[in-house]
């Protein structure tokens, strides 16, 4: 159990670290990303809508006794930790850390320059020269990817709401503020938002350890374009988007005799558009062997328990993950199409 306590300037920017054993450590900022919050050996999810603007500040002591964490009387407690009731009167408490990684953390850019005093301003800027503001990418990489169609459009809608809400824009550089007087702290952002929630359910409330933001939807006070908007982080959270993995509208192309298999010219092109630049590390189970599993479900109407291949540690799990990643991002009508193309001119 880890709890990251403040920010030191000693050797260059550091953050803090402190285990529940009282052993202390100071770590580089990206560390941050992965290190400095506790973790429940069981977790439990929920999800709850709010203005985080209206979140009370408490002190970190409850918060770390639920995890059996005990500082060094050495160090001070500056790492800022919000309250909240729910509907059941139950006390919910996020530290500020999850909040960071649910608002910056959607890239690898984001969450390092949000401790910089350029901040969201280093990875784009406004144009204001056409009818309504528009957020314009100022950074190659990011560019690249966000024009990827293999790769999640998140990170675009990241910047979007960073950049046009006002609320979001002070929250960024409150992080950069707040570390210069040694905190771990943010300014909360205005807005009714929609978050996933998970973390340690105790008698005493339930105590986040990471925090998804869904959608938030902005005033017109708080927009530079002076007018409401909505900004949805997962594509489950856009009630009004179409219903990309309805499987029963989904016609797979057949080869002759009945096989929905993808043959090895037809991966040669299929493989590529299901990758994503934003995978760090290599697939547990193999891609083509999944994708034939999806395609023998979609074909035969069959359940998905009944479509794992014999003597293959496939679970149920991943052909639904990667058949809704796959869905949502557009990699798998890329897919189907060349898979119609191929086998209807043959």
């Amino acid at each position: 159990m880890e709890w990251s306590c403040g920010v030191s300037y000693h050797d260059g920017m550091r953050i803090i670290v402190a285990d529940q054993t009282g052993s202390v450590e100071s770590v580089e900022l990206a560390s941050m990303r992965t290190r400095g919050l506790p973790r429940a050996a069981k977790r439990t999810r929920l999800v709850h809508i709010s203005n985080p603007s209206k979140l009370e500040r408490v002190h970190a002591d409850e918060y770390l006794a639920a995890f059996g964490i005990a500082l060094p009387s050495s160090l001070q407690a500056t790492h800022q930790v919000f309250r909240f009731q729910d509907e059941q009167q139950r006390h919910i408490y996020i530290p500020a850390l999850a909040f960071m990684r649910a608002f910056f953390q959607p890239f690898q850019q984001v969450f390092p320059i949000a401790f910089t005093p350029g901040n969201v301003d280093l990875l784009s800027y406004i144009d204001f020269s056409g009818t309504a503001p528009e957020v314009v990418v100022d950074d190659d990489q990011l560019r690249k990817q966000i024009n990827d169609p293999r790769c999640s459009k998140r990170p675009y809608e990241v910047l979007r709401w960073l950049q046009l809400s006002r609320s979001a824009k002070h929250c960024a550089h409150s992080v950069h503020l707040n570390a210069l007087d040694g905190r771990i702290d943010l300014s909360l952002p205005d807005g009714l938002a929609r978050f996933a929630l998970h973390g340690l359910r105790t008698a005493h409330g339930f105590f986040v350890e990471q925090v998804t933001l869904l959608s938030i939807e902005t005033s017109a006070d708080d927009s530079v374009a002076g007018q409401p908007e909505q900004f949805f982080f997962h594509a489950g959270a856009d009630f009004a988007r179409p219903a990309q993995t309805s499987a029963p509208e989904i016609v797979v192309p057949q080869r002759a005799g009945g096989h929905v298999r993808v043959t090895d010219s037809e991966w040669e092109v299929i493989g590529p558009l299901l990758e994503t630049q934003e995978r760090r590390r290599p697939y547990k189970h193999d891609p083509r062997t999944v994708l034939d599993a999806i395609l023998h479900k979609l074909a035969f109407h069959q359940a998905w328990r009944t479509t794992l291949p014999q003597e293959s540690t496939l679970t149920v799990h991943v052909l639904k993950s990667c058949f809704r990643r796959w869905s949502i991002r557009g990699s798998f009508d890329l897919a189907l199409s060349h898979l119609r193309a191929c086998r209807t001119s043959c």
